[in-house]
């Protein structure tokens, strides 16, 4: 557990479809992996796309969705994809919640306050 942070995080390689608005205004969709996982968030590694701090996106795990707010964006050790970190709405449900139980983390109660995240439109 790191200084600063409520719950435990688990380190894992998820399989995750990543939704969202690009910095150039274009929509997309991509095949990430979440890492570093909580019941509050995830690191994200493989983000082709340029998304900035205060971006809103939509992250499935299998059949469960949830918006998330862009914490912060950096570029990965070979620099040619992003790592994103992203924090879980409160209003959102959790989508990995089976993952972590698996392993004895219990999701810690939202408690941060946020600005509502826009809708975003997505075919299944």
């Amino acid at each position: 557990m790191h200084f600063g942070r409520r719950e435990p995080r688990l380190e894992t390689n998820l399989a995750v479809t990543l939704w969202g608005i690009g910095a150039e205004g274009m929509p997309f969709s991509q095949e990430v992996v979440a890492r570093n996982l909580s019941g509050q968030g995830a690191l994200l590694s493989g983000v082709d796309q340029e998304v900035r701090c205060g971006d809103f996106v939509l992250i499935q795990y299998r059949e469960k969705r949830a918006r998330f707010r862009v914490v912060w964006v950096r570029k990965s050790d070979n620099g040619d994809k992003n790592r994103v970190a992203v924090q879980r709405l409160r209003s959102e449900e959790c989508p990995w919640p089976d993952v972590l139980l698996q392993n004895h983390i219990v999701i810690a109660p939202d408690v941060q306050e946020e600005q509502p995240a826009p809708e975003y439109a997505t075919s299944r």
